[in-house]
């Protein structure tokens, strides 16, 4: 755990529920919460200077003091996972707070832009889907803000003067799984959150903290931002240096400020890098998780062959942004290894293929991160795919194989090495790879390139874990990619022995 002044410090920033006189609890605590198992539980809160605290759940009672300034921390112990639900209970002198029905079990933070807040309700195959998802033991946390939230509307003066870190999000705290409460809940986090509950037979809580837009640079600290050089001037002057759909956007939302006040410091906004992370990742830190599954990076790709040259879409700096995230949330929740779930970005008819490539790289450059592949999950002129289940169950299947064993869900045929002989390049998986022949009946979307970097469709033979590729166009190949495509669903056919896709690449000679 973090040091005990930065949990306390850290906890309050999100808006608390408070009880009594003097007794305050971060918004991350509330009935029917889900605790996580296996880990000690911090429980922390304000409560009057040198108080005594009781904090008791099931048979654990656990005693502190207050600090000088009112601070406050204890651990419970590590629990197994189950479906009896007791109350956690908070005493001071003069104070008394009950957070009824609290489960022990598996919880997951989803984070990301508005194709992880994308709601259960849109997506296809909703009513039928809906009928049938009540589930008392699924545990549903959102944090949302419909006066900010960076849609093309012009935000109000008033409320812009009263914004920062700690009031942005809100949340209406933990709810049980329901029809009602479904339909509005991210549909990757919810169905994900099913498929887990149903396979690992324990209650499970989901906390969703996306916001439509974002770019990864929201999610880092300035702290961060600014001790990058790369990555300084996002800290410095935000607004100049974000994406330009980003920065249109955000002035127009500020408009009404910018006008009023056009010599005063630009109000706060969600896409000033940061902010998320001050809004909601630092504070909710020391509530324990079980791992991270981030959609995110629409926002930092480019839309148009002409923006790929635009020094803000470097694919080296994009990808500094994505590892420097996940290793500051590590440091945040001092867990060195928290288990980090890439979704890949989706098909679309934009020029994502090097994006795919660094999310790839940092899932194999990082370790205890994954990627999950989406490009046969997307719609060429949609970039909000309404086909979630699929790709939550796929992200739950991962994440059953490789956090909790179960060797039947999923497989990850990775690439294990490539050789380049002669006019041929041979590529050895880790497992099995075969062709969805309802794409197409032999192995497309390989290419071979040539010295001058011009790819040529290969030719290919599949033997096992083994693909064979070569071009006749080609006499001395130096690179061969696969699924190089904007959207490659309809131009990729390799997947795994339980036909999930193989993952797009790119390798060069050395």
């Amino acid at each position: 755990m973090t040091k005990f002044k930065v949990i306390l410090y850290l906890s309050l920033i999100i808006s608390s529920i408070t009880s009594g006189f003097c007794l305050e609890m971060p918004s991350v605590f509330s009935d029917h919460m889900v605790l996580q198992q296996k880990k000690s539980i911090p429980i922390w809160g304000k409560a009057e200077p040198e108080q005594v605290i009781e904090v008791s759940y099931a048979k654990q009672l656990k005693t502190t003091k207050a600090n000088e300034y009112g601070y406050w921390q204890v651990l419970l112990d590590a629990m197994d996972g189950g479906y009896e639900a007791s109350d956690l209970t908070i005493t001071t002198s003069n104070s008394h707070k009950v957070f009824k029905d609290v489960l022990i079990g598996e919880v997951w933070l989803a984070a990301g832009q508005s194709n992880m807040r994308f709601e259960v309700s849109k997506t296809v195959g909703a009513d039928s889907e809906l009928a049938k998802s009540s589930n008392n033991v699924i545990r549903l946390l959102d944090y949302y803000n419909d006066d900010f939230y960076p849609d093309e509307v012009v935000f109000s003066v008033d409320k812009l003067a009263k914004l920062n870190e700690s009031n942005y999000l809100k949340t209406d705290g933990w709810k049980l799984s329901s029809q009602q409460s479904n339909a509005t809940f991210s549909a990757v986090a919810f169905y994900f959150a099913a498929k887990l509950q149903k396979d690992l037979d324990v209650p499970v809580g989901i906390i969703n903290i996306s916001v439509g837009g974002t770019m990864t640079e929201n999610f880092i600290s300035k702290q961060t931002l600014a001790s990058i050089p790369e990555l300084a001037p996002l800290a410095n002057d935000w607004i100049k240096s974000i994406m330009p759909w980003c920065r249109d956007r955000a002035l127009y939302n500020l408009s009404s400020w910018t006008e009023q006040f056009p010599l005063k410091k630009l109000a706060h906004h969600p896409y000033e890098p940061g902010f998320i992370f001050d809004s909601s990742v630092k504070p909710l830190s020391p509530f324990q998780i079980k791992g991270v599954i981030w959609y995110q990076g629409e926002s930092n790709a480019p839309m148009t062959e002409k923006q790929k040259l635009e020094p803000y879409f470097s694919k080296d700096l994009n990808k500094l942004k994505l590892k420097t995230l996940i290793k500051e949330w590590r440091q945040t929740w001092d867990e060195p290894s928290l288990p980090f779930y890439i979704v890949q970005l989706p098909g679309l008819n934009r020029p994502w293929a090097e994006y795919r490539q660094l999310q790839s790289e940092v899932a194999n450059e990082l370790s205890n991160v994954s990627l999950v592949v989406s490009y046969d999950q997307g719609e060429a002129e949609d970039v909000h795919p309404k086909k979630k289940h699929p790709l939550a169950e796929r992200i739950a299947r991962s994440i059953l194989y490789k956090i909790y064993g179960n060797i039947n869900q999923y497989v990850d045929a990775a690439i294990d090495k490539v050789s380049f002989r002669n006019t041929q390049i041979v590529i050895r998986f880790t497992d099995t790879i075969m062709i969805n022949k309802s794409v197409a009946a032999n192995a497309i979307g390989i290419e071979v390139g040539d010295q001058q970097g011009k790819f040529y469709s290969a030719q290919t033979r599949l033997v096992g874990n083994l693909l064979v590729a070569w071009s006749e166009s080609v006499s001395n190949p130096a690179a061969i990619r696969y699924a190089w495509f904007d959207d490659p669903k309809d131009k990729a056919n390799l997947v795994t022995k339980l036909s999930d896709p193989i993952a797009p690449f790119i390798y060069s000679k050395q």
